[in-house]
């Protein structure tokens, strides 16, 4: 009886010192609420317990949501060489929408060498759809 007992508290027990774990899908129902700010703020504290695409892909879809274009755009770009191919594929568009809004936003501050590289960034991205 003590061994079944033992055996069904570890996992919940193991459970509470993920805090990775718990920030994210903290975050994950802050984000469906539309608050993508406290969203954000629990993918970086994920992040700061594990290492994960994952949370690095959450906290830019929550940069891209508060129209942080470029610096989702920055967080996107190594996610596209994953090995996790669902993700890879998932972050191609949403890399190339935020570097189009990224290039835009350039192009009305007059820097039309900067808008060119994010342009043609997103425009490559948006092709491989």
């Amino acid at each position: 009886m003590k061994k079944l007992a033992l055996i069904m508290i570890v996992p919940f027990l193991v459970g509470f010192g993920d805090e990775h774990y718990f920030a994210v899908k903290k975050g994950n129902k802050l984000y469906r609420q539309g608050d993508y700010k406290s969203a954000l703020k629990e993918y970086k504290r994920a992040e700061k317990n594990k290492d994960s695409e994952t949370a690095r892909y959450n906290e830019a879809n929550a940069l891209y949501r508060l129209k942080e274009y470029e610096e989702a755009a920055r967080l996107y770009a190594p996610i596209l060489q994953s090995k996790n191919k669902e993700l890879a594929e998932r972050s191609l568009a949403n890399f190339g929408e935020a570097e189009y809004w990224v290039g835009k936003q350039k192009l009305e501050d007059g820097d039309s060498k900067k808008a060119g590289e994010h342009l043609s960034n997103a425009s490559s991205a948006l092709k491989k759809i």
